[in-house]
């Protein structure tokens, strides 16, 4: 038995074994590992183009939640002045109608008492005529005969007492 290795080496089996790894590694490399690196290269590629579209997304949904708060600080804005217009406008013709409702009683406050001031002279002449009629009467019966302006001078001036 020897024991030397490299005596033991047949070059016909180191040939054969480095033609069969390079007839392997040629195989594997055109049915294997291009198509992997091909589908890996598609599968990255893809990946990318999603990640930009994903950018590109969150950058649009970011400007919509821009645009979204700031149509919606104008809205708020214009509901406010509305708003604001609103309780302006309620506020004048709430004015208005009670300036229109307190002339109005102004004038049939004034209109009613001129009414019952005309009917307290109405009434204060019947009433007057009435007194100097009985006092006239009063008068006669007791006195024999009245003074006619004596008579109307005294219930004159008991009306003027009475108020």
């Amino acid at each position: 038995m020897q024991l030397d290795p490299i005596g033991q080496l047949n070059p016909y089996v180191i040939v054969a074994t480095m033609v069969i790894v390079a007839l392997t590694y040629v195989a594997l490399r055109r049915w294997l590992f291009v198509p992997y690196i091909v589908v890996l290269d598609e599968r990255q590629a893809r990946l990318d183009a999603g990640r930009e579209r994903l950018a590109e997304a969150e950058a649009s949904r970011q400007q919509a939640v821009w645009e979204v708060a700031s149509i919606e600080a104008d809205a708020r804005a214009k509901a406010e002045a509305i708003e604001h217009d609103a309780l302006e406008e309620a506020e004048a013709h709430r004015k208005r109608t009670m300036d229109e409702a307190i002339r109005d009683v102004d004038v049939l406050l004034a209109r009613e008492r001129a009414h019952i001031a005309k009917a307290r002279e109405q009434e204060t002449a019947r009433v007057r005529s009435e007194a100097v009629t009985c006092v006239g009467v009063a008068c006669t019966r007791l006195f024999g005969e009245g003074d006619s302006m004596i008579v109307e001078s005294s219930v004159d001036r008991a009306i003027d007492r009475l108020g």
